[in-house]
């Protein structure tokens, strides 16, 4: 299901750091410059759609700073491409500068450091793969951001055409459960683009590893479900759970260690947060979808060899905000004075 944030649903003092958490946590870690920009109007829709995900922004003369600290915080190492429609926003990556005119696509890679300048108030669509599904190595995506694709007449339109129509339909297609292919095909039509324009091959009819990018983005999403089982997610997929194993062979994990890899790594961001310190740690696994608080103990015990409560007391540190953050989704601000409803990390509903 799409989400949508909003900044001008915030009191005007707390917009900005909304509109940081917002972009960090639906897109990538980055910083933000928003200039003069004291009002910080701006907002976002994303959704996932299979294996890729779209993003429809707006906003105001802001500066993104995708850092070499920032990728370290987290990487969806995804190739974006982006369509501006409103505003020509400068991008900077891989020594190379340009800017986008209306009507213009531009790649740029989340695993590199970039600077994204909007000149002025802008509006533009994004579509996000994953570059396992591309299976476009490093020296490959160097070659081709931050180079402006002008419109035309030839493939790049048809391309650009069918692209911004799924994005423009993302809402509806998200909540589609025969849609899943549909990211499978973007990725398929962003490697046609890359060949047309720059040459660059990319095999991507990869069965396999579609299936199970599609697969990580819907065990992301549904984490939370304590009752999730291999049977429920074949379902979901409409494939047999022979081909869904056979997705995870030689990937490293099974499907059950990803989902509880995917369990553990979630509940353990939020033990470092300060913002979640008011749920205690059966809480925290609960909403994670572990069984009981000693599987989430086990689980983390073995993974980061030591105990929730002994990461919490590491990690956590007094919150400078005074902000206390729940879920929006269910009415909840725990306390929150000014009814913040920030986009948590905490995956309680099917989103």
């Amino acid at each position: 299901m799409p989400a949508y944030f909003d900044t001008r649903s915030q009191p005007l003092a707390n917009r900005f750091e909304y509109w940081s958490h917002t972009v960090s946590t639906q897109a990538m870690p980055v910083e933000i410059d928003r200039k003069q920009d004291f009002s910080v109007a701006a907002g976002l829709t994303s959704a996932t759609i299979g294996a890729a995900r779209t993003i429809n922004g707006f906003g105001g003369n802001h500066v993104f700073h995708r850092t070499a600290k920032k990728i370290r915080e987290g990487d969806p190492d995804t190739l974006l491409l982006a369509f501006p429609t409103v505003g020509s926003p400068l991008i900077e990556q891989d020594d190379r500068q340009t800017m986008v005119a209306n009507g213009e696509m531009v790649f740029f890679d989340s695993s590199r450091p970039f600077q994204v300048a909007m000149q002025e108030p802008f509006r533009w669509q994004l579509l996000a793969v994953p570059k396992s599904v591309l299976r476009i190595p490093d020296i490959q995506s160097q070659k081709i951001t931050a180079i402006s694709i002008p419109r035309s007449s030839g493939i790049g339109s048809v391309v650009r055409t069918v692209l911004k129509d799924m994005i423009s339909h993302s809402t509806a297609l998200s909540n589609d459960a025969e849609a899943t292919a549909v990211g499978g095909h973007a990725a398929d039509l962003i490697a046609t683009l890359i060949r047309s324009v720059f040459g660059e091959t990319l095999v991507v009819n990869d069965g396999a590893a579609v299936l199970r990018e599609t697969v990580l983005a819907f065990l992301r999403r549904r984490h939370g479900d304590r009752l999730l089982t291999a049977t429920m997610i074949a379902a979901a997929h409409h494939v047999s759970l022979r081909t869904l194993f056979s997705a995870f062979e030689g990937s490293g994990d099974s499907l059950m260690d990803t989902l509880r890899g995917i369990r553990t790594s979630a509940a353990r961001d939020d033990l470092g947060n300060p913002r979640y310190k008011q749920w205690n740690v059966s809480h925290i696994a609960a909403a994670h979808g572990f069984a009981s608080p000693s599987n989430f103990a086990r689980a983390f015990r073995e993974t980061y060899n030591m105990t929730p409560s002994e990461y919490r007391r590491i990690n956590t540190a007094p919150s400078t905000s005074g902000y206390k953050f729940g879920n929006p989704e269910l009415g909840e601000t725990f306390g929150n004075p000014q009814n913040l409803n920030y986009p948590p990390s905490l995956n309680l509903l099917d989103s």
